[in-house]
């Protein structure tokens, strides 16, 4: 294998010697930081060894790409002065360090060392700093393509242009599927031999294989009705409906473009679709039954209509017309109408072996559901010697084959989404309900619909995705899927990953070196939270000591109660009870505390490695202390349960057969979905459209590095009623999902009318994805779900982030915010004169460009690019400095420091993780306050940002005027849009609503 053989032969064709020249006298220790990469950290001696100069003789291109170290970070004049001499500087490393490019000239890295920009160390970068942790024991088998084959993003310095970047990856025999336009790289399909001579070319920045499979994030679907029961409103003269505003929806298929509420307003932004994505079914020709009979046209219903229809596709011959014929408007077949195979139809996929229906391949009435063809199924065609109709017995020689269902609605998700989204509700009345009783949150809105991962796939032309809608002039897009959940990754691969920088580049504008993103415009990216939040938790049988001890029961507590409840489900064995076994409400055990496990306590893999399903506790794995946090066994961690042979309470030694093993989390925290979790973007929590609670599917953070995510929670399941969201499904009909696929949606089309807005109010180009999302965390109501705490005004926390959507803030926010920029270190003062007021709230926001692929978090900063800090000065010289979560004790409420006048602001009163920052003042006192902003970090400078808060006086220019209406989201159906609202959060067909003079409300 190339990753286990032709990696360590490289690394010591480019190995990198630390032990450079001494420096002439001695350095200060505040100098000599470690280089973290991903790869390998190291401390490297002040200088330049003769490895760099004879590594620049045999660099054949105009530049060669070198590592740095700085004594500081270099400030704008430092940049300057190295730009004279040719050096480039590219991607922050931590700590102080860059890829940087400059001239091949051996005696180079000497005279720069002698300039005056703080410069004290040079080395060249190795082979395996390039190449990702998870490639390095094997290529993962859902990148694995035939012919030993691999399918990669390699990624290029910022510098090296697409010819160059195209001719290499030619010259190694790489198939280039599709530019990565904001990443400066390429998805492409590989010989696994030929990924270490990629490795070994001096352009190539990094190689990571493609992201897993995208999966949505919705519970289930259910064909209850009756979400909303409340009259629809009457139209009103002021009206949010999204109009002007283009949003993009990824999915792992398009969306029905054939359903009445948004027909005329989606586009598919990359054709054709593909004929999996759509319903596989039949006309009845040879008897109207409602079930297949031998020699009825089959076909692929691309646009929902249930009849034939252009451009659908013939998956069997009809009449004069060839199997896989594409139906044109004037075919005598057109208009014929088209039922679905009956539940029960299945075909053996024999002629292709694709999971599609193909001409030729014998269908089934599949009477026991046991798909495969047994005894007493019916063959619906004939198969081979038997005649269609005849009942298959114990010695037909085609008994065992393996069945297929028919394609039903593969889209329905993408299409749900849609819906919320942009949908109209024109087919409500006709669905049971009343006139556009289930339309979408921005019905005016237009909608670009994608298919796939946006940085596993591309439009036909290869162009990036997200390219081609920025292009378009998209704003916003939604995302109800992901590949990956953060408690899935083991180190030293963390949950910032190809994806996650691919989203902050498009957020922000710049890739990892500064550089422009190469897009047309920025965009505001909403994710999914992800379903993986049903909690583990244990009894206390053996000892009550809020810890777990061996033998104790391990439980999914799936109502959240914290109490063994019927439904939950037993990990362990309990008493006679077996391990998966689930809990009836007579049961022994049923009201049995149950408490939550220590973030030291981990579990390993070794049962059941589940990265397909839930990713839980299986009985029979090993428990552990991880007393060094670093999420492997490792010396002087402590086995809670007995590992093979080594006992209960064991202390692991160095020579243990179990050391090195991966160990991860129980579910409750830190399982949100990658790549919705980046530095940028909002990712959506779940919450009960009509109670003030969490769902309990719902993923919680942190993120490995310690930040916040979620963001911000919004409606995606209902308590009570049908449990749900009704939305869009194809066909014209409507249908009821749960999960925060639904949730997230409702949030990005919410966000599409604060932009409306905005375009209205202030700039025809809209806001800037910093203001947006401000102007959104700011109006956020403030809740909290950390188990034992209770639903008391606590700050911002790993589960509802900075609390729920509600839009009537945020658009009356839209005049009291500024924007601004740090070019260099230091601060920024605005000052305004407030009234005595209980919660004075100031929010920070940044678009942080996207960390480096190739580096690894830093003790300081984690992965920001650009840290700003936020604290507000009271009249009297007291200091208030932000919310502070701590990602180690997710169970920690919020908290805040106040720093006395002439005291120095502590250290941990600074957030060095994330790119929100909110204080919060209680019993404000009346005066000239002072709201400071610090740049306190700045490798990629210059850093725009957007202050939020009601105290900012109307500006003078733009947004100088105040909404003409009052806007908000319903929380009850009676909720009259008081502030704050006493009731709970409520969805309904009209959640965007004003008051009008006479006191009425109206959409």
């Amino acid at each position: 294998m190339f990753t286990r053989n032709a990696i360590p032969a490289l690394a010591a064709l480019c190995a990198l010697f630390t032990g450079s020249l001494a420096a002439d006298q001695p350095e200060p220790d505040r100098f000599r930081m470690p280089v973290r990469l991903k790869a390998r950290t190291f401390t490297p001696r002040r200088g330049s060894g003769p490895e760099v100069g004879q590594y620049l003789r045999r660099i054949r291109q105009e530049r060669a790409h070198v590592l740095l170290q700085f004594e500081e970070v270099p400030t704008l004049a430092d940049r300057e002065v190295l730009k004279r001499e040719k050096l480039e500087l590219l991607d922050p490393i931590p700590e102080r360090a860059f890829f940087a490019s400059m001239p091949p000239r051996p005696e180079l890295p000497q005279r720069l060392l002698n300039l005056p920009a703080k410069l004290r160390w040079i080395g060249i970068i190795e082979t395996g700093d390039k190449l990702a942790p998870s490639l390095k024991g094997g290529v993962p088998a859902h990148a694995r393509r035939p012919d030993a084959s691999a399918e990669v993003i390699v990624l290029f310095f910022g510098d090296v242009l697409m010819v160059e970047q195209q001719r290499i990856l030619r010259s190694v025999g790489a198939t280039l599927l599709t530019r990565i336009v904001p990443l400066n790289g390429w998805r492409v399909i590989v010989k696994e031999t030929a990924i270490a001579r990629l490795l070994a070319s001096d352009p190539v920045k990094w190689v990571e294989e493609i992201p897993q499979p995208l999966e949505d994030d919705n519970d289930g679907i259910r064909s209850a009705t009756g979400v909303n029961a409340d009259a629809v409103q009457p139209p009103a003269l002021f009206n949010l409906t999204g109009g002007g505003v283009i949003l993009a929806q990824w999915e792992d298929t398009h969306a029905s473009t054939g359903h009445n509420d948004f027909s005329a307003r989606i586009t598919i932004a990359d054709p054709p679709i593909p004929t999996f994505e759509r319903s596989t079914v039949h006309n009845e020709s040879v008897t109207a039954n409602l079930q297949y009979d031998n020699g009825e046209g089959v076909y692929v219903d691309m646009d929902d209509s249930s009849t034939v229809s252009a451009n659908d596709v013939r998956l069997t011959a009809v009449g004069a017309f060839a199997a896989g014929s594409t139906v044109a408007a004037a075919d005598a077949d057109v208009a014929t109408a088209l039922v679905a195979f009956a539940g029960n139809e299945r075909f053996a996929d024999t002629v292709t072996a694709d999971f599609m229906y193909t001409a030729g391949e014998a269908v089934y009435a599949d009477v026991d559901s046991s798909f495969n063809v047994s005894i007493g199924d019916v063959r619906r065609t004939p198969v081979g010697a038997f005649a269609a109709g005849s009942v298959v017995a114990a010695a037909d020689a085609d008994i065992g084959v393996v069945l297929r269902t028919f394609n039903f609605n593969p889209h329905y998700h993408a299409t749900h989404v849609a819906g919320t989204l942009i949908g109209a509700g024109t087919q409500s009345a006709a669905n049971g309900g009343t006139a556009n009783q289930w339309k979408g949150v921005a019905p005016g809105a237009t909608l670009r619909s994608y298919s796939g991962n946006p940085t596993a796939a591309g439009i036909p032309a290869g162009t990036d995705e997200y390219g081609d809608a920025a292009t378009a002039g998209a704003a916003i897009s939604s995302n109800s899927w992901g590949t990956t959940h953060c408690h899935q990754i083991f180190p030293p691969s963390t949950c910032y990953d190809i994806g996650t920088q691919y989203y902050d580049a498009v957020i922000s504008g710049r890739r990892s070196d500064g550089t422009l993103s190469g897009l047309a415009r920025q965009l505001l990216v909403f994710g999914s939270s992800g379903n993986r939040g049903y909690p583990e938790r244990h009894s206390e049988s053996v000892a009550v000591n809020a810890q777990y001890d061996n033998g104790e029961g391990i439980y999914r507590d799936f109502d959240d109660n914290g109490v063994v409840s019927a439904g939950d489900q037993r990990k362990t064995p309990v008493g006679a009870f077996a391990a998966n076994s689930f809990v009836a409400a007579a049961d022994a055990d049923a009201g049995t505390a149950l408490v939550n496990f220590n973030m030291n306590e981990l579990h390993d893999d070794t049962v059941s490695l589940n990265f397909s399903g839930n990713l839980t506790f299986d009985n029979g794995e090993g428990i552990y202390i991880d007393a060094d946090s670093s999420r492997t066994v490792s010396t002087g961690d402590t086995r809670i349960t007995p590992v093979g042979a080594f006992a209960a309470g064991s202390i692991v030694a160095a020579a243990d057969l179990d050391v090195g093993r991966n160990i991860r989390r129980f579910n409750l925290w830190g399982n949100v979905r990658v790549p919705n979790s980046a530095k940028d973007t909002v990712e959506v929590a779940n919450v009960s459209s009509d109670a003030a609670a969490l769902q309990v599917s719902s993923s919680r953070g942190p993120t490995d590095d310690g930040r916040i995510k979620p963001d911000i929670a919004a409606p995606g399941c209902q308590n009570g009623g049908d449990g749900g969201i009704k939305s869009t499904f194809p066909a014209n009909l409507y249908a009821v999902i749960c999960g925060t696929s639904m949730s997230t949606p409702a949030a990005a089309a919410s966000t599409a009318l604060i932009e409306e807005w905005y375009r209205t109010a202030c700039l025809p180009a809209g806001g800037s994805p910093s203001t947006l999302r401000g102007l959104l965390l700011h109006a956020a109501e403030d809740l909290t779900n950390i188990p034992a705490v209770g639903t008391t005004y606590a700050g911002p926390d790993f589960a509802f982030g900075f609390g729920r959507a509600r839009v009537k803030e945020a658009v009356e926010l839209v005049p009291h915010h500024r924007q601004g920029s740090a070019a260099a270190v230091g601060d920024t003062d605005i000052t305004v004169t407030i009234g005595a007021v209980n919660g004075f709230k100031v929010t920070l926001v940044w678009d942080d460009p996207p960390f480096t692929a190739n580096a690894a978090p830093s003790p300081a900063t984690g992965i920001l690019q650009n840290d700003l800090d936020l604290v507000l000065i009271a009249p009297d010289g007291t200091k208030y400095t932000p919310w502070e979560t701590n990602g180690a004790n997710p169970f920690a409420v919020a908290s805040r420091t106040i720093t006395p006048a002439a005291a120095l602001i502590p250290a941990s009163a600074r957030d060095r993780r994330n790119t929100v920052e909110q204080v919060v003042v209680d019993n404000a006192a009346a005066g000239t306050w002072t709201i400071r902003v610090t740049a306190s970090t700045l490798t990629l400078p210059p850093q725009n940002y957007t202050i939020v808060t009601e105290a900012l006086p109307v500006q003078s220019g733009p947004c100088a005027s105040a909404p003409a209406g009052d806007v908000w989201l319903m929380d009850t159906p009676a909720d009259t849009g008081a502030v704050p609202s006493s009731g709970d959060q409520w969805e309904g067909p009209d959640p965007w609503n004003r008051q009008t003079a006479d006191g009425m409300t109206a959409h």
